[in-house]
C-alpha cells in the first residue's frame, strides 16, 4: 500500500526519534472517524518528510485509520501550473480508467473531492514539503490530509479539525552520533573528538549531520577539514553527497529566504548582525529596523512562521513582558555568508543606539540586549576605540553592572584585550582588575558603589582620578570615603573573586589547560566555568547526597566528581551529560583523580579503602587495603605506576599500580604524622611525598619514607596542593588564610587572606601562574602565585585594633597572625615597634583615657598592660581565665581594668600590679562587650545571652538587666554617661536609662540583623550597621 502510494522509502541511514513519531501518529489517530488536518512544520532539514513517512510505516495505525490507503504528492515551491499538474496526476492515479483530465485546479478539486468521499471516503493524502496556503486551499478536499511545511502560518487559511505538531530543530547527542558512526560505519564509541565538535556546530541538525556523514562515507579522513567549514561559517561548502532535494546546506536555508518579500528578506538578512545562539528582544529589533515594536512582532510572527526563526518565552523587563526571537546557528552562519557589509550593519546598529542615548552611553535604556553585546558590536564595527573607552569609562561600567552579570563584562576584556597591546592594554588591565576582583560582590543586591571601590585603589592611577572626579560631582547626592593613608602598591594578590555557588564550594581545580575551572559545592551541584571571567560552560546535578567532595578534570573533555552519596560519577562536559556512575565504595566517597593516561581512576573515602577502576566502563581493576581509618586523598605518580593515599590513621602509603586485584601491603609506609592525615601527593619526579597534618605540612623521600623537611604553618591546614615544578607548595587554613611556602628554602613567601570561612581546596594552575582556592563563605578566589612578588611579605594584621589620634595623625595599635602587637604612626602607617613575646594571638585591644596605657587580651585567657610610648617593655601581663579575652575596659580614673570573654565571666584586676579585686558572674553567654559609665563605679556588659548588664564593679552585684530577644551584638554609650544604646541580631535597637534600668525608645525599622551601632559626639545622631 504505502508504496503504491508513493510513500518515499527509508533512508540508508535511518535514527528513530521515538517521542517525535509518537506525537505524529497520535495526531493522525484523531483522523480516525472525520476528515481533517495534520500539519507538521519545522526549518529546513529537520526532518519533516523522513518522520511523516516513517509514521506510515504502522500497520495498526493503517489498519485503523486509513484502509482507503495513502497517496504521497511531493509539492515543494511551484506554479499555478505545477500545481493543476500534480492534481491531475492524483486523479488518474486514483481513477485510472477516467483518461478525461479536469483543465483547471477548481475543476480538479471538485472532483478530487468526490471521488475521495464515494470510492476512498478514509484515504490519507500526503502533501509533502508545502510553501504556499494557495496549496491547502486547492487541496481542501474535505479529506484527511497530512502536511509536512516550514510555514506553520498556512494552518491558519483552512478550516475544520486541525492537529498542528511542531518539529523540534535537532536530534539528540547521541543520535547524531549514531547518524555519523552509521554512515561511516564505525561504533560510536570509535568516533574522533572531532565528531563532538562538528555535531555541537550544526546544533544537531538532521540535514547538517546527514550531509556530513555522506561526505565522510567517502572521504572518512576529513573530520577536520569538514569542522572548519563548520567553525568557518562556510556552510555553502557542504555540498550533496545523498539523496536530498537541495545540492547544499545553503541552498536548502535559501529557499526558505527567497520566499519572503523584498522588504522581510532584507529586514531577515540585516539579522545577520547578531552572534549566533542569541535571544533577541524585539525592542532591539525596533532600533536595527527603524520601526516601532508592534511591527516588529507583526514581522516576526512571519518569519517565524516559515521556520527561519523561533519565538523563546517571553522576558519580563521593568515590569513589561517582552517579545523575544533567536536562529538556528545554521540560518545564521548562512545569513553571515551571504552579506559582504557584516562590518557596516555592526555600525548601523550602533548609530542606532548612538543616537538614542545622544552619546551617553550609561544612560542607555536596559532592553537586556545592549549593555550585554554593544562590546562585541564595535569589534564587528571596527571601531576598537570606542569599545576602549567603554570599558574604561567608570560611569558606564556603573550601569552595565546594574543590568549584567560580571562575568559577561570580564569576558569583553577578554575579547579586547587580545587585540590591543601597549598603553590601552595595560589600562584595560587595571580596570579589569577592579572588576574581577570584586566580580562576587556584583551579584550581590544591594552592589557595591563602584565608585567607591575605585576610590580605594592603590595608588594615584587613572582609575582613582576618575572616580575622584566622578565622586566630587555627586558630592551633594552620594557620600563617598577617601582612603587617606592606602598604600602605593596592592596589598594583597586576589585576581578574581566569584561567588559560583549558593552554598559552601567544597572543592575546585584547574582543567589541565588552565582555561576552564570545575568546582562543587555543598547543595551537590557541580559547575564548569570560564577560568578567566566566570563565565558558565556546563552544569552538572545528579550526586544524591548535598556534599560533592572532589571534583577534577581529564584532559578529553570529562570531569569527574566523589560525594557523600557513596558513588563517583563521570560527566561529559560538551553534552553536559552523564556517562557513567561508579559503585564501588560502600561509604561516604571523599577524593577521586584521573590517571596520567586518562583511562584509569582511583578514589577512596570513608571505607578505609582505595580502589583503581576504569574511567569509561567502571570496571574494577585493583583494590588497596592496609589503613585503618578513613582515607581522605590518594594521587597518582607522574607515571601513574604508583598511588599514594593518607588516611586518618595517621599514615600515609605508597601502592604499586602493577598489582593482583587486592593489595594488602603498600611498597612504603611513612608513619611520622603525628594526627590525621588529610593531603598527600608526589613531586620531584615522583621521589617526594608531601603530606598535610594539623597546623604541619611534611615532605618525605618516596624511597625509604625518611622525613626530609616540616612545615609549621600559622593554623591548622584543611587543604594544600604542590606547585607543578615542585618550588612551592600553598596551604589552605582554618584560620581563613592561604600561606605560600617556598620549598627548598623552608621559608613562608606569601600570606593571602580574603576568605572567611574554612578553605576547603586549592589548585594550582599548570603553568603555576594563578592560584585557585575555594572556601565555605561560598567564595572562590583566584591569586597571583608569582612567589618573586612576594619576597617581601606584608604584615597580615587582625581585625582587633584600637587607635588614638594628635592633630589628626592616629597612632594605631593592632595584633598579626604571628603573636605580635604591632604599633604605627601617621597616615602613612609607618612601623613603630612591636611586643612579639608569648605563644597566643592578641584577640583584643584598649586604650586608657589619657592614651598612656594600653591593655591587651590573648587567646589563651592571659590580659597584659603596656605603657603605649614601649610597648616592648609590658608592666605586667596576667591570666586570669582559661579561655580567649574578647574585650576590655578601664575605668575612667585608670585604677581598675576590666576583661572578659568566651568564660561569660567579667575579671576586674587592679591596674597597679594586675591583681584580681572582682569577678563578676550572671551572663549565661560569651560577653561580647564592657564599658565602665562616667565616674561611678557602674560597668556596663553585654553578651550573647540576649542581655546587656548594668553592675557595680565595687560590690560585684547586676543593678538591672536588659534584654532583646536575640544575641545583642553591640552598644554604645550616650556623652552624658546617663543611657545607652544596644543594638541585636532581632533587628531592633534599644536605648536604655542607666539610672533606673528602663527602655527610653525603640528603633525598629530595620530589615536585617544590626551588627554595629555608634552615637556622635553631641548625641543626637545615631549610626548603625
Amino acid at each position: 500500500m504505502l508504496v503504491e502510494g508513493g510513500v518515499p522509502q527509508r533512508p540508508s541511514v535511518y535514527i528513530k526519534r521515538e517521542q517525535a513519531l509518537t506525537t505524529l501518529r497520535q495526531g493522525l489517530e484523531t483522523l480516525r472517524d472525520h476528515d481533517g488536518w495534520v500539519i507538521l512544520h519545522g526549518m529546513g532539514g529537520s526532518g519533516k518528510t523522513v518522520l511523516a513517512a516513517e509514521a506510515l510505516r504502522s500497520a495498526k495505525l493503517i489498519r485503523t485509520c486509513f484502509p482507503g490507503g495513502v497517496s504521497w504528492l511531493n509539492i515543494g515551491q511551484i506554479s499555478s501550473d505545477q500545481l493543476l499538474t500534480k492534481m491531475q496526476n492524483l486523479c488518474s492515479r486514483l481513477d485510472q480508467e477516467n483518461q478525461h483530465l479536469p483543465t483547471n485546479i477548481e475543476a480538479a478539486r471538485d472532483r478530487l473531492r468526490m471521488m475521495i468521499a464515494r470510492r476512498y471516503p478514509k484515504m490519507l493524502l500526503i502533501l509533502d514539503d508545502v510553501w504556499s496556503w494557495r496549496v491547502l486551499a486547492a487541496f481542501n478536499l474535505r479529506c484527511r490530509t497530512l502536511v509536512t511545511t516550514r510555514d506553520s502560518t498556512i494552518a491558519d487559511r483552512v478550516g475544520g479539525h486541525k492537529v498542528i505538531i511542531p518539529l523540534q530543530d535537532g536530534f539528540t547527542s547521541d543520535q547524531s552520533k549514531t547518524v555519523l558512526a552509521s554512515w561511516i560505519k564505525r561504533p560510536v564509541e570509535s568516533l574522533p573528538a572531532a565528531a563532538d565538535a562538528i555535531i555541537d556546530e550544526c546544533k544537531s541538525s538532521p540535514l547538517a549531520i546527514s550531509m556530513i556523514g555522506a561526505l565522510l562515507q567517502r572521504r572518512p579522513d576529513r573530520w577536520n577539514y569538514y569542522l572548519g567549514l563548520l567553525k568557518n561559517r562556510q556552510v555553502s561548502k557542504l555540498g550533496r553527497s545523498m539523496s536530498y532535494q537541495y545540492g547544499t546546506l545553503g541552498e536548502a536555508i535559501a529557499m526558505s529566504v527567497d520566499s519572503l518579500d523584498d522588504e522581510l528578506r532584507q529586514q531577515y538578512e540585516e539579522m545577520a548582525v547578531f552572534e549566533s545562539n542569541i535571544k533577541i528582544p524585539a525592542s532591539v529589533l525596533a532600533i536595527l529596523w527603524d520601526k516601532d515594536e508592534f511591527s516588529v512582532e507583526d514581522d516576526m510572527d512571519e518569519i517565524v512562521g516559515k521556520s527561519l526563526a523561533k519565538i523563546y518565552p517571553r522576558q519580563c523587563r521593568h515590569g513589561k513582558r517582552v517579545m523575544v526571537y533567536g536562529i538556528h546557528d545554521l540560518q545564521m552562519d548562512f545569513l553571515k555568508e551571504q552579506r559582504s557589509d557584516v562590518p557596516a550593519l555592526h555600525g548601523k546598529l550602533i548609530q542606532r543606539y548612538t543616537d538614542s542615548c545622544q552619546g551617553q552611553y550609561h544612560l542607555l535604556n536596559d532592553d537586556g540586549y545592549i549593555y550585554d553585546h554593544i562590546i562585541f558590536h564595535l569589534i564587528h564595527a571596527n571601531d576598537i576605540d570606542k569599545a576602549v573607552a567603554l570599558l574604561t569609562d567608570l560611569l558606564w561600567l556603573e550601569s552595565r553592572l546594574a543590568y549584567t552579570l560580571p562575568s559577561s563584562l570580564l569576558g569583553d576584556y577578554i575579547k579586547i584585550k587580545k587585540i590591543l597591546n601597549g598603553k590601552d592594554a595595560e589600562m584595560l588591565e587595571k580596570f579589569s582588575e577592579l572588576v574581577s576582583v570584586h566580580s562576587h560582590l556584583f551579584v550581590e543586591n544591594p552592589r557595591p558603589d563602584i565608585i567607591q571601590l575605585a576610590l580605594s585603589q592603590t595608588g594615584s592611577t587613572a582609575i582613582y582620578q576618575q572616580a575622584l572626579k566622578i565622586a566630587r560631582q555627586r558630592h551633594q547626592k552620594k557620600f563617598h570615603l577617601h582612603w587617606c593613608n592606602k598604600p602605593a602598591e596592592k596589598l594583597d594578590k586576589c585576581l578574581m573573586s566569584l561567588r559560583i555557588h549558593k552554598s559552601s564550594a567544597a572543592c575546585c581545580s584547574f582543567s589541565s589547560d588552565g582555561s576552564q575551572v570545575v568546582s562543587g559545592s555543598w547543595q551537590g551541584d557541580v559547575q564548569v566555568w570560564n577560568a578567566f571571567s566566570g563565565a558558565p560552560v556546563a552544569k552538572f546535578a545528579g550526586h544524591e547526597d548535598e556534599v560533592v567532595t572532589c571534583c577534577c578534570f581529564s584532559t578529553d573533555g570529562r570531569v569527574a566528581t566523589a560525594s557523600l552519596d557513596e558513588t563517583v560519577k563521570i560527566w561529559n562536559i560538551l553534552n553536559e551529560s552523564l556517562e557513567l556512575t561508579y559503585h564501588g565504595h560502600d561509604a561516604d566517597v571523599l577524593w577521586c583523580q584521573f590517571s596520567p593516561d586518562q583511562v584509569k581512576m582511583i578514589s577512596c573515602g570513608v571505607d578505609r579503602v582505595v580502589k583503581m577502576w576504569n574511567s569509561k566502563t567502571g570496571e574494577d581493576y585493583v583494590t588497596f587495603y592496609g589503613h585503618l581509618d578513613i582515607v581522605r586523598q590518594c594521587a597518582f605518580s607522574s607515571d601513574g605506576q604508583k598511588i599514594v593515599s593518607c588516611s586518618n590513621d595517621t599514615q600515609v602509603n605508597m601502592w604499586d599500580v602493577q598489582t593482583s586485584d587486592t593489595q594488602q601491603k603498600p611498597l612504603l609506609c611513612i608513619t611520622h604524622h603525628e594526627e590525621a592525615v588529610n593531603s598527600c601527593a608526589f613531586f620531584n619526579n615522583d621521589t617526594m611525598i608531601i603530606a598535610s597534618s594539623g597546623m604541619k605540612v611534611t615532605t618525605s623521600s618516596a624511597i625509604d619514607g625518611s622525613r626530609l623537611a616540616r612545615f609549621r604553618c600559622f593554623g591548622n591546614v584543611l587543604c594544600c596542593n604542590i606547585s607543578s615544578n615542585g618550588l612551592h607548595f600553598a596551604a589552605g587554613l582554618a584560620t581563613s588564610a592561604l600561606q605560600i611556602w617556598d620549598i627548598e628554602n623552608r621559608q613562608t613567601v606569601a600570606v593571602y587572606k580574603g576568605h572567611y570561612g574554612y578553605i576547603q581546596s586549592v589548585s594550582y594552575a599548570p603553568d603555576n601562574s594563578r592560584l585557585l582556592s575555594s572556601a565555605s563563605d561560598e567564595m572562590i578566589k583566584f591569586w597571583s602565585s608569582n612567589p618573586t612578588e612576594d619576597k617581601v611579605t606584608r604584615v597580615k594584621l587582625r581585625i582587633f585594633f584600637t587607635c588614638s589620634f594628635q592633630n589628626d595623625q592616629p597612632t594605631i595599635y593592632a595584633p598579626d597572625l604571628n603573636d605580635s602587637l604591632l604599633v604605627y604612626q601617621g597616615t602613612n602607617a609607618k612601623f613603630v615597634e612591636e611586643y612579639s613575646e608569648g605563644q597566643s594571638k592578641f584577640r583584643c585591644n584598649c586604650l586608657s583615657r589619657d592614651k598612656t596605657l594600653l591593655a591587651a587580651g590573648r587567646e589563651n585567657g592571659e590580659v597584659m598592660l603596656f605603657p603605649t610610648d614601649n610597648i616592648e617593655s609590658p608592666l605586667w601581663n596576667v591570666r586570669p581565665s582559661k579561655a580567649d579575652i574578647r574585650c576590655l575596659s578601664f575605668s575612667p580614673n585608670q585604677t581598675k581594668l576590666a576583661a572578659a570573654g568566651s568564660d561569660k565571666i567579667i575579671w576586674i584586676l587592679s591596674c597597679v600590679d594586675g591583681r584580681l579585686l572582682q569577678s563578676l558572674t550572671g551572663h549565661e553567654g560569651i560577653i561580647i562587650y564592657i564599658n565602665f559609665i562616667g565616674d561611678r563605679n557602674q560597668l556596663l556588659s553585654a553578651s550573647r545571652d540576649n542581655t546587656a548588664k548594668l553592675w557595680d564593679s565595687t560590690k560585684g552585684v547586676a543593678l538591672y538587666t536588659f534584654e532583646h530577644s536575640e544575641d545583642i551584638t553591640d552598644c554604645d554609650i550616650m556623652p552624658d554617661q546617663k543611657s545607652f544604646i544596644t543594638v541585636s541580631t532581632d533587628k531592633i535597637a534599644k536605648l536604655w536609662n542607666c539610672q533606673d534600668g528602663q527602655l527610653i525608645k525603640s528603633f525598629d525599622d530595620h530589615e536585617d540583623h544590626v551588627r554595629s551601632c555608634r552615637i556622635s559626639n553631641n548625641g543626637k545622631l545615631l549610626a548603625v550597621g
